[in-house]
């Protein structure tokens, strides 16, 4: 008779509602999955280490041809500080793909938002409470001695707000 695969235990425990089973089996299953994307990270790391020098032969030898060439005045005129270059039919996932592009480094505007509160959300709870609360409730928020404790309370008296009618609900 075969051993039962992972998949398999899984079932029956599931079916059978064993808890304890079906999380030991969660576990087996992290613990298999750490452990081949360990093994694939060593070996990437092995691969970059046995290719460090060559890579670094390369650079220089692309950076020599760029010079020869007097493509490093001509991407400096056009305001750019360098390129990314893809070459044909190196990427195994994506056979037979041709880049025609060569992508120049150009500098990015610098952004000039202040991060936003979101779409449809309450900015303002403070200033709901303080028109909603009772003394009772806002003695409350004085004795919470968290910042979860007091958003506690005042997400509480929100909602009740919210059903009485106080507020109109968030959209």
């Amino acid at each position: 008779m075969s051993e039962l695969t992972v998949v398999e235990r899984l079932a029956l425990a599931i079916k059978a509602n064993d808890a304890k089973a079906i999380e030991a089996l969660a576990d087996e299953i992290h613990a298999g999955k750490t452990a081949r994307h360990k093994a694939e990270l060593e070996a990437i790391n092995k691969e970059n280490e046995a290719l460090a020098g060559k890579r670094g032969e390369l650079a220089t030898a692309v950076h020599t041809a760029v010079v020869n060439l007097k493509l490093d005045k001509a991407i400096t005129a056009l305001k750019s500080w360098g390129f990314t270059y893809k070459v044909d039919n190196a990427d195994p996932a994506q056979p037979g793909v041709r880049f025609v592009s060569v992508s120049l480094l150009t500098p990015q505007a610098p952004k000039t938002g202040k991060g936003g509160k979101g779409g449809g959300k309450r900015s303002d709870l403070q200033g709901e409470f303080d028109s909603v609360a009772t003394a009772a409730e806002k003695a409350e928020l004085e004795a919470a001695g968290s910042p979860s404790a007091k958003w506690a309370v005042k997400n509480r008296v929100k909602k009740a707000a919210i059903v009485s009618g106080l507020l109109k609900p968030a959209r």
